[in-house]
């Protein structure tokens, strides 16, 4: 209220967002802004100071803002798991690593890209196939029938 958005709640089984109460209408990036940085705020007041006593992501979705369980340095710390790969073998590529966005955690655990856009995403993907010496030529006739690899 303090803040005049025009949006509603969205209650999920791990998450709770704030959307624009209509499609038609946006909140305005400063208030997404100010909405996680107050979340946050909020959220590390819980278990006397603690903060919660789960992981978690409050982040600027863009249009909406979310408070998630989990994020994404756990994310990534399970599949390194998963994969059997060390912090040194893996690179996060993501286009929000401010404190008000969702990629923010995966620093702390691997390298990570900050990219603006899906093209470049595509690009740093075909520099690393080019590095790693794997032609994308034989990635579109054998590989993933996705364009990006073509």
């Amino acid at each position: 209220q303090e803040l005049n958005l025009r949006g509603k709640l969205i209650r999920k089984k791990r998450s709770i967002g704030l959307v624009p109460s209509k499609s038609s209408e946006r909140i305005p990036r400063e208030g997404l802004d100010e909405t996680v940085l107050r979340v946050v705020e909020d959220a590390q007041k819980m278990n006397h100071g603690a903060g919660p006593s789960l992981p978690y992501c409050a982040f600027n979705g863009g249009s909406d803002v979310w408070l998630d369980v989990g994020n994404k340095r756990v994310g990534v710390q399970v599949l390194q798991s998963y994969l059997g790969i060390s912090s040194s073998q893996t690179l996060h590529i993501g286009d929000q690593f401010l404190n008000t966005g969702n990629d923010f955690a995966a620093r702390d655990v691997c390298a990570c890209v900050w990219i603006t856009s899906p093209e470049e995403t595509t690009y740093i993907l075909k520099s690393i196939l080019r590095l790693a010496g794997i032609s994308l030529a034989r990635m579109a006739h054998h590989g993933p029938s996705d364009s990006t690899c073509s």
